[in-house]
C-alpha cells in the first residue's frame, strides 16, 4: 500500500435522475474508505459518449458534445488536481 497515493473515486454512467441519489449513497459509503477521495465530477448517461465511441474519437473531438464535453473536462481538472496535491505533498516532506 502506498500511504502517498492521491485516490479518487467518481460515478460513472449513471442515469441523470440517478444522480442525487447516487451521490448520497456513495457519500454513505465512502465513509468507510477515508483514504481515497470522493470527487465531485460524474458521468452521466449521454448519447454523447456513445456517438464519439461509435466514431472512434474523444467525447471532446465530436460535433456538439454539450454536457458530456464539459462532464469529461471537469473530470480531468478534478483528476489533475488530485495529481498536484501529491505533488505538493512529496515536496513539503
Amino acid at each position: 500500500m502506498n500511504p502517498k497515493l492521491q485516490v479518487g473515486v467518481f460515478l460513472n454512467q449513471v442515469l441523470h435522475v440517478s444522480l442525487d441519489r447516487g451521490i448520497e449513497e456513495m457519500k454513505a459509503l465512502m465513509i468507510e474508505f477515508p483514504t481515497l477521495t470522493f470527487m465531485k465530477s460524474s458521468l452521466t448517461t449521454l448519447a454523447s459518449y456513445q456517438k464519439a465511441s461509435g466514431e472512434g474519437l474523444g467525447v471532446t473531438e465530436i460535433d456538439r458534445p454539450g454536457k458530456a464535453k464539459s462532464q469529461i473536462l471537469g473530470l480531468v481538472a478534478e483528476i489533475l488536481s488530485l495529481e498536484n496535491k501529491e505533488r505538493s505533498l512529496n515536496h513539503d516532506t
